[in-house]
Protein backbone atom coordinates (compact mmCIF):
# COMPACT_ATOMS: atom_id res chain seq x y z
CA UNK A 1 0.00 0.00 0.00
CA UNK A 2 1.52 3.23 -1.15
CA UNK A 3 1.83 6.45 1.26
CA UNK A 4 -0.84 8.13 -0.98
CA UNK A 5 -3.44 5.02 -0.21
CA UNK A 6 -2.63 5.18 3.40
CA UNK A 7 -3.34 8.91 4.04
CA UNK A 8 -6.31 9.54 1.52
CA UNK A 9 -9.12 7.72 3.44
CA UNK A 10 -12.86 7.31 3.48
CA UNK A 11 -14.57 9.40 6.06
CA UNK A 12 -17.39 7.61 7.18
CA UNK A 13 -20.31 9.44 9.23
CA UNK A 14 -21.44 7.67 12.26
CA UNK A 15 -25.68 8.10 12.24
CA UNK A 16 -28.69 6.77 14.02
CA UNK A 17 -31.89 7.74 14.35
CA UNK A 18 -32.36 8.98 17.43
CA UNK A 19 -31.52 7.96 21.59
CA UNK A 20 -32.62 3.84 21.99
CA UNK A 21 -31.78 3.33 18.38
CA UNK A 22 -28.69 1.78 18.65
CA UNK A 23 -26.86 0.67 21.92
CA UNK A 24 -23.61 -0.83 22.20
CA UNK A 25 -22.62 -3.54 24.52
CA UNK A 26 -18.94 -4.54 25.71
CA UNK A 27 -16.82 -5.63 28.43
CA UNK A 28 -13.80 -4.06 29.70
CA UNK A 29 -10.83 -6.78 31.05
CA UNK A 30 -7.64 -4.77 32.32
CA UNK A 31 -8.44 -5.70 36.26
CA UNK A 32 -10.26 -9.17 35.04
CA UNK A 33 -7.26 -11.41 34.10
CA UNK A 34 -5.50 -11.45 37.27
CA UNK A 35 -7.61 -9.51 39.64
CA UNK A 36 -11.19 -11.10 38.57
CA UNK A 37 -12.98 -7.77 37.94
CA UNK A 38 -15.00 -7.42 35.08
CA UNK A 39 -16.48 -3.88 34.06
CA UNK A 40 -19.59 -4.76 31.32
CA UNK A 41 -20.77 -1.47 29.98
CA UNK A 42 -24.45 -0.43 27.60
CA UNK A 43 -23.86 2.87 25.80
CA UNK A 44 -26.23 4.50 23.43
CA UNK A 45 -25.10 5.34 20.34
CA UNK A 46 -26.75 8.10 19.92
CA UNK A 47 -26.26 9.89 22.35
CA UNK A 48 -23.18 8.77 24.14
CA UNK A 49 -25.00 8.47 27.23
CA UNK A 50 -23.48 5.45 29.59
CA UNK A 51 -26.56 2.95 30.18
CA UNK A 52 -24.96 1.16 32.90
CA UNK A 53 -21.07 0.67 34.03
CA UNK A 54 -21.42 -2.20 36.33
CA UNK A 55 -18.60 -4.41 38.18
CA UNK A 56 -19.26 -8.15 38.42
CA UNK A 57 -16.31 -10.75 39.77
CA UNK A 58 -17.74 -12.95 35.89
CA UNK A 59 -18.49 -12.63 32.80
CA UNK A 60 -20.68 -15.75 32.45
CA UNK A 61 -24.01 -15.53 30.32
CA UNK A 62 -26.11 -15.23 32.99
CA UNK A 63 -24.79 -12.41 34.36
CA UNK A 64 -24.52 -9.84 31.26
CA UNK A 65 -28.26 -11.46 30.15
CA UNK A 66 -29.35 -10.39 34.04
CA UNK A 67 -27.46 -7.21 33.89
CA UNK A 68 -28.96 -6.35 30.29
CA UNK A 69 -32.46 -7.06 30.84
CA UNK A 70 -32.79 -4.93 33.96
CA UNK A 71 -31.20 -2.20 32.59
CA UNK A 72 -33.51 -2.56 28.91
CA UNK A 73 -36.66 -2.84 31.46
CA UNK A 74 -35.29 0.37 33.18
CA UNK A 75 -34.68 2.42 30.83
CA UNK A 76 -36.44 0.84 27.34
CA UNK A 77 -35.08 -1.47 25.05
CA UNK A 78 -32.91 -0.26 22.14
CA UNK A 79 -33.97 -1.35 18.84
CA UNK A 80 -30.56 -2.67 17.93
CA UNK A 81 -27.60 -3.52 20.01
CA UNK A 82 -24.42 -4.40 19.07
CA UNK A 83 -22.41 -7.20 20.62
CA UNK A 84 -18.82 -9.11 19.67
CA UNK A 85 -18.82 -12.76 18.99
CA UNK A 86 -17.76 -13.30 22.59
CA UNK A 87 -20.07 -16.59 24.11
CA UNK A 88 -20.49 -14.62 27.30
CA UNK A 89 -23.27 -12.09 25.16
CA UNK A 90 -25.16 -15.64 24.09
CA UNK A 91 -28.16 -14.71 27.00
CA UNK A 92 -28.36 -11.01 26.31
CA UNK A 93 -28.84 -11.54 22.65
CA UNK A 94 -31.31 -14.29 22.81
CA UNK A 95 -33.04 -11.81 25.60
CA UNK A 96 -33.02 -8.62 22.78
CA UNK A 97 -34.30 -11.22 20.20
CA UNK A 98 -36.72 -12.63 22.29
CA UNK A 99 -38.19 -8.57 23.51
CA UNK A 100 -38.30 -7.56 19.55
CA UNK A 101 -39.73 -10.80 18.67
CA UNK A 102 -42.75 -10.65 20.77
CA UNK A 103 -43.81 -7.01 19.92
CA UNK A 104 -42.83 -7.99 16.03
CA UNK A 105 -45.95 -6.44 13.86
CA UNK A 106 -45.40 -9.65 11.53
CA UNK A 107 -42.85 -8.12 9.25
CA UNK A 108 -39.76 -9.78 10.88
CA UNK A 109 -37.68 -6.64 11.57
CA UNK A 110 -36.98 -8.57 15.44
CA UNK A 111 -34.43 -10.50 13.54
CA UNK A 112 -32.24 -7.42 12.72
CA UNK A 113 -32.28 -6.44 16.59
CA UNK A 114 -29.36 -7.76 17.61
CA UNK A 115 -25.79 -7.27 15.97
CA UNK A 116 -22.53 -9.24 16.21
CA UNK A 117 -18.92 -8.51 14.63
CA UNK A 118 -15.97 -7.90 15.70
CA UNK A 119 -15.22 -6.15 18.80
CA UNK A 120 -13.05 -3.36 16.74
CA UNK A 121 -15.92 -2.46 15.41
CA UNK A 122 -17.80 -1.58 18.32
CA UNK A 123 -16.92 2.12 18.37
CA UNK A 124 -18.66 3.74 20.91
CA UNK A 125 -18.23 0.80 23.36
CA UNK A 126 -14.39 0.99 22.72
CA UNK A 127 -14.34 4.47 22.76
CA UNK A 128 -15.26 4.52 26.52
CA UNK A 129 -12.20 2.18 27.53
CA UNK A 130 -9.25 4.88 27.09
CA UNK A 131 -11.31 6.97 29.33
CA UNK A 132 -11.88 4.22 32.32
CA UNK A 133 -8.70 3.25 32.29
CA UNK A 134 -7.11 6.75 32.74
CA UNK A 135 -9.93 7.35 35.25
CA UNK A 136 -10.66 3.79 36.89
CA UNK A 137 -8.93 0.92 35.88
CA UNK A 138 -5.56 2.15 35.72
CA UNK A 139 -5.03 3.27 39.10
CA UNK A 140 -6.14 0.23 40.38
CA UNK A 141 -4.06 -1.92 38.29
CA UNK A 142 -1.23 0.15 39.79
CA UNK A 143 -2.90 -0.49 43.44
CA UNK A 144 -2.83 -3.85 42.77
CA UNK A 145 0.31 -4.73 41.56
CA UNK A 146 1.70 -2.48 44.16
CA UNK A 147 0.04 -4.83 46.60
CA UNK A 148 1.60 -8.18 45.04
CA UNK A 149 5.10 -7.01 44.49
CA UNK A 150 6.05 -3.83 46.50
CA UNK A 151 4.09 -4.69 50.07
CA UNK A 152 3.25 -8.21 49.31
CA UNK A 153 0.09 -8.53 50.43
CA UNK A 154 -1.96 -10.26 47.89
CA UNK A 155 -1.50 -13.52 45.80
CA UNK A 156 -3.78 -13.73 43.13
CA UNK A 157 -3.10 -17.43 42.59
CA UNK A 158 -4.27 -17.48 46.59
CA UNK A 159 -8.42 -17.49 46.26
CA UNK A 160 -8.86 -16.74 49.64
CA UNK A 161 -7.23 -13.64 49.04
CA UNK A 162 -8.85 -12.93 46.28
CA UNK A 163 -12.11 -13.37 47.90
CA UNK A 164 -10.83 -10.92 50.54
CA UNK A 165 -9.31 -8.34 47.71
CA UNK A 166 -13.00 -8.91 45.62
CA UNK A 167 -14.91 -8.03 49.09
CA UNK A 168 -13.09 -5.11 49.87
CA UNK A 169 -12.55 -3.51 46.10
CA UNK A 170 -15.74 -4.92 44.41
CA UNK A 171 -17.96 -1.84 45.73
CA UNK A 172 -14.86 1.20 45.62
CA UNK A 173 -14.65 0.03 41.74
CA UNK A 174 -18.37 0.17 41.21
CA UNK A 175 -18.51 3.28 43.46
CA UNK A 176 -15.26 4.47 40.53
CA UNK A 177 -17.65 3.28 38.24
CA UNK A 178 -21.01 5.06 38.97
CA UNK A 179 -18.83 8.63 39.16
CA UNK A 180 -16.72 7.72 35.99
CA UNK A 181 -20.34 7.34 34.85
CA UNK A 182 -22.39 10.68 36.11
CA UNK A 183 -19.05 12.70 34.60
CA UNK A 184 -19.50 11.16 31.12
CA UNK A 185 -22.84 11.50 31.10
CA UNK A 186 -22.95 15.23 31.65
CA UNK A 187 -19.91 16.28 30.26
CA UNK A 188 -20.22 18.52 26.82
CA UNK A 189 -19.24 16.54 23.99
CA UNK A 190 -17.02 18.05 21.28
CA UNK A 191 -17.47 18.34 18.04
CA UNK A 192 -21.23 18.80 16.39
CA UNK A 193 -23.91 17.33 17.92
CA UNK A 194 -25.62 14.42 16.80
CA UNK A 195 -28.99 16.13 16.07
CA UNK A 196 -28.42 18.21 13.00
CA UNK A 197 -27.94 22.48 13.22
CA UNK A 198 -26.83 22.15 16.70
CA UNK A 199 -23.01 22.50 18.25
CA UNK A 200 -22.01 20.38 20.92
CA UNK A 201 -24.16 18.37 23.18
CA UNK A 202 -24.52 16.21 26.46
CA UNK A 203 -24.90 12.69 26.35
CA UNK A 204 -27.80 13.06 29.35
CA UNK A 205 -29.43 16.07 27.18
CA UNK A 206 -29.33 14.25 23.80
CA UNK A 207 -30.71 10.79 25.66
CA UNK A 208 -33.68 12.83 25.84
CA UNK A 209 -33.96 13.95 22.73
CA UNK A 210 -37.67 12.89 21.35
CA UNK A 211 -37.90 10.16 18.76
CA UNK A 212 -41.11 8.88 17.52
CA UNK A 213 -41.73 5.01 17.75
CA UNK A 214 -42.35 5.12 13.98
CA UNK A 215 -38.72 6.47 13.44
CA UNK A 216 -37.13 3.57 15.28
CA UNK A 217 -38.76 1.04 13.56
CA UNK A 218 -38.34 2.58 10.30
CA UNK A 219 -34.64 3.02 11.18
CA UNK A 220 -34.37 -0.82 11.99
CA UNK A 221 -35.52 -2.08 8.66
CA UNK A 222 -34.24 0.28 6.53
CA UNK A 223 -31.44 2.68 7.40
CA UNK A 224 -28.55 2.03 5.47
CA UNK A 225 -25.66 1.53 7.59
CA UNK A 226 -23.12 -1.29 9.11
CA UNK A 227 -22.63 -3.43 12.10
CA UNK A 228 -21.30 -0.78 13.89
CA UNK A 229 -24.14 2.51 13.28
CA UNK A 230 -21.59 4.03 10.02
CA UNK A 231 -23.24 5.33 7.21
CA UNK A 232 -22.35 3.23 4.06
CA UNK A 233 -22.60 3.86 0.17
CA UNK A 234 -25.43 0.83 0.06
CA UNK A 235 -27.83 -1.15 2.60
CA UNK A 236 -26.20 -3.98 3.97
CA UNK A 237 -27.82 -7.06 5.69
CA UNK A 238 -27.29 -7.16 9.27
CA UNK A 239 -27.99 -9.13 12.77
CA UNK A 240 -28.61 -12.44 13.91
CA UNK A 241 -32.06 -14.50 13.06
CA UNK A 242 -31.24 -17.05 15.89
CA UNK A 243 -29.90 -17.14 19.31
CA UNK A 244 -26.36 -16.48 19.04
CA UNK A 245 -24.29 -19.64 20.74
CA UNK A 246 -21.25 -17.65 20.30
CA UNK A 247 -17.14 -18.13 19.65
CA UNK A 248 -16.15 -21.78 21.63
CA UNK A 249 -14.75 -19.88 24.59
CA UNK A 250 -14.31 -21.73 28.36
CA UNK A 251 -16.69 -19.87 30.29
CA UNK A 252 -14.61 -20.80 33.29
CA UNK A 253 -12.02 -18.85 31.98
CA UNK A 254 -14.18 -15.77 32.91
CA UNK A 255 -15.37 -16.53 36.59
CA UNK A 256 -12.77 -15.31 38.84
CA UNK A 257 -11.54 -18.33 41.31
CA UNK A 258 -12.94 -16.81 44.54
CA UNK A 259 -13.11 -19.24 47.93
CA UNK A 260 -14.14 -17.69 50.98
CA UNK A 261 -11.66 -18.91 54.05
CA UNK A 262 -14.91 -19.46 56.06
CA UNK A 263 -16.67 -22.13 53.98
CA UNK A 264 -19.66 -24.16 55.02
CA UNK A 265 -23.78 -24.30 55.52
CA UNK A 266 -23.64 -25.28 58.62
CA UNK A 267 -24.64 -23.18 61.70
CA UNK A 268 -21.01 -22.48 62.99
CA UNK A 269 -20.17 -21.30 59.47
CA UNK A 270 -23.32 -18.98 59.21
CA UNK A 271 -22.69 -17.25 62.75
CA UNK A 272 -19.02 -16.72 61.67
CA UNK A 273 -20.05 -14.62 58.49
CA UNK A 274 -22.92 -13.10 60.08
CA UNK A 275 -19.99 -12.00 62.56
CA UNK A 276 -18.06 -10.91 60.04
CA UNK A 277 -20.45 -8.77 58.27
CA UNK A 278 -22.12 -7.15 61.35
CA UNK A 279 -18.02 -6.35 61.81
CA UNK A 280 -17.59 -4.34 58.79
CA UNK A 281 -21.26 -2.77 59.18
CA UNK A 282 -19.72 -1.13 62.23
CA UNK A 283 -16.15 -0.26 61.31
CA UNK A 284 -15.62 1.97 59.13
CA UNK A 285 -12.57 3.00 56.88
CA UNK A 286 -13.22 6.55 55.83
CA UNK A 287 -9.43 7.79 55.75
CA UNK A 288 -8.49 4.48 53.73
CA UNK A 289 -8.66 6.34 50.67
CA UNK A 290 -6.74 3.10 48.84
CA UNK A 291 -8.58 0.48 50.76
CA UNK A 292 -5.40 -1.41 51.96
CA UNK A 293 -5.86 -1.13 55.47
CA UNK A 294 -9.33 -2.46 54.83
CA UNK A 295 -8.38 -5.19 53.27
CA UNK A 296 -5.69 -6.14 55.68
CA UNK A 297 -8.01 -6.22 58.57
CA UNK A 298 -10.67 -8.51 56.77
CA UNK A 299 -8.13 -10.81 56.30
CA UNK A 300 -7.22 -10.64 59.96
CA UNK A 301 -10.85 -10.66 60.73
CA UNK A 302 -11.39 -13.91 58.82
CA UNK A 303 -8.05 -15.34 60.60
CA UNK A 304 -9.21 -14.63 64.06
CA UNK A 305 -13.01 -15.90 63.32
CA UNK A 306 -11.07 -19.38 62.36
CA UNK A 307 -9.28 -18.75 65.55
CA UNK A 308 -12.48 -18.97 67.44
CA UNK A 309 -12.74 -23.08 66.88
CA UNK A 310 -8.89 -23.77 66.34
CA UNK A 311 -7.74 -22.08 69.73
CA UNK A 312 -11.35 -24.46 71.44
CA UNK A 313 -12.99 -21.24 72.40
CA UNK A 314 -16.24 -23.46 71.69
CA UNK A 315 -17.65 -26.08 73.97
CA UNK A 316 -20.93 -27.76 73.08
CA UNK A 317 -21.61 -25.38 71.09
CA UNK A 318 -21.60 -22.47 73.27
CA UNK A 319 -18.92 -19.74 72.99
CA UNK A 320 -16.70 -18.18 75.46
CA UNK A 321 -16.57 -14.48 74.34
CA UNK A 322 -14.78 -13.12 77.26
CA UNK A 323 -11.87 -15.66 77.26
CA UNK A 324 -11.53 -15.06 73.35
CA UNK A 325 -11.34 -11.41 74.09
CA UNK A 326 -8.54 -11.76 75.90
CA UNK A 327 -6.90 -14.81 74.19
CA UNK A 328 -3.90 -12.79 72.31
CA UNK A 329 -1.21 -10.55 73.14
CA UNK A 330 -0.97 -8.87 70.00
CA UNK A 331 -2.73 -5.66 70.21
CA UNK A 332 -4.34 -5.40 66.63
CA UNK A 333 -5.76 -8.89 67.06
CA UNK A 334 -7.01 -7.89 70.99
CA UNK A 335 -8.70 -4.86 69.07
CA UNK A 336 -10.44 -7.04 66.50
CA UNK A 337 -11.31 -9.77 69.34
CA UNK A 338 -12.65 -7.12 71.44
CA UNK A 339 -15.23 -5.81 68.78
CA UNK A 340 -15.98 -9.61 67.56
CA UNK A 341 -16.73 -10.51 71.94
CA UNK A 342 -19.04 -7.68 71.50
CA UNK A 343 -20.81 -8.60 68.34
CA UNK A 344 -20.78 -12.05 69.57
CA UNK A 345 -22.50 -11.64 72.80
CA UNK A 346 -25.23 -9.86 70.92
CA UNK A 347 -25.59 -13.12 68.52
CA UNK A 348 -27.39 -16.58 69.82
CA UNK A 349 -24.23 -17.83 71.35
CA UNK A 350 -24.67 -21.27 70.46
CA UNK A 351 -23.13 -22.43 66.85
CA UNK A 352 -24.39 -26.42 67.58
Amino acid sequence: RTRRQEVIKTQYVYNVAGPRSLYHADAHEKLAKIWGFWVHLLIDGYSRYIIYLTVKPDKLSSTVQAIFREACDLVGWGARVRWDKGTENAGAITEQLEHHRRNDDGTGRWCGSAITGRSCQNCRAEYIWNFLKRHVSGPYRELFFRMMRELEILDPSSPTDLFCLHAVFLSRIQAACDRFRRMWNNHRIRGPRTVRGHGGGVPAELWCDPVEVRVLRDDLQHTPVDDDGVIRSTTCSYGVAEPFKGDSVELTEKEASLQDPISGSGPASLLLRALRTAYFEEVTFECDKEGITEYLEYRRVCDELLSLFAEGWVTHGVVDWDGYALGCSDLACLRIRAKLSELGKRSVPACS
